[in-house]
């Protein structure tokens, strides 16, 4: 993240932000949430780590991610990090929905080159087809999408072979041409 313009999309208390502005090097980062209690609870841990290149406003993710698409703004890196989905199986077609049109508008945004970090916590979503989401967003957009590491749940967080949704932690860092 050293020196890329950040947004942070669904940052909550700001922990993805934080990282990229104190830790990654980001020479600005916006974060996004839609709940009022979320950004005032990121813009005091950004006071209490004394990170000064991290802002935060609320705003609905897709609502926020389509305006910043019209106004035409790029960023070098966006992260993705939206809340759960999908609580049921039937929700699911739904919820894959969701993911491909977050994830395409946030390409829409990258900078060539830029890095996409996207995420998910719904349970019935399985990596594999969270890489299809990732797949048919870059075919939608037109550009070229690498995924550079798959990420998931510490080791702390071990996954039952008995109940495969308890691997629900997936997140893809990506390089979008």
């Amino acid at each position: 993240m050293r020196g890329l313009k950040v947004l942070d999309v669904c940052c909550y208390s700001g922990g993805f932000s934080l990282a990229a502005a104190k830790l990654g090097g980001a020479h600005d980062v916006l974060g996004i949430d839609t709940a009022a209690k979320a950004i005032a609870l990121a813009k005091a841990n950004a006071e209490l780590n004394g990170v000064n290149n991290a802002r935060f406003e609320q705003g609905d993710a897709f609502k926020t991610v389509q305006a910043f698409n019209v106004e035409g703004r790029k960023f070098g890196a966006v992260v993705l990090d939206p809340p759960k989905f999908a609580a049921n199986r039937q929700a699911l077609p739904d919820a894959l929905r969701a993911y491909e049109r977050l994830n395409v508008g946030a390409i829409n945004l990258l900078e060539p080159g830029g890095i996409l970090v996207t995420c998910s916590c719904t349970g019935g979503v399985s990596r594999e087809d969270f890489t299809y989401v990732l797949a048919e967003a870059a075919a939608r957009t037109k550009r070229p999408l690498q995924i550079l590491e798959a990420r998931g749940a510490a080791p702390d967080h071990p996954i039952s072979a008995s109940c495969l949704e308890t691997e629900y932690l997936k997140c893809f860092i990506c390089r979008v041409g």
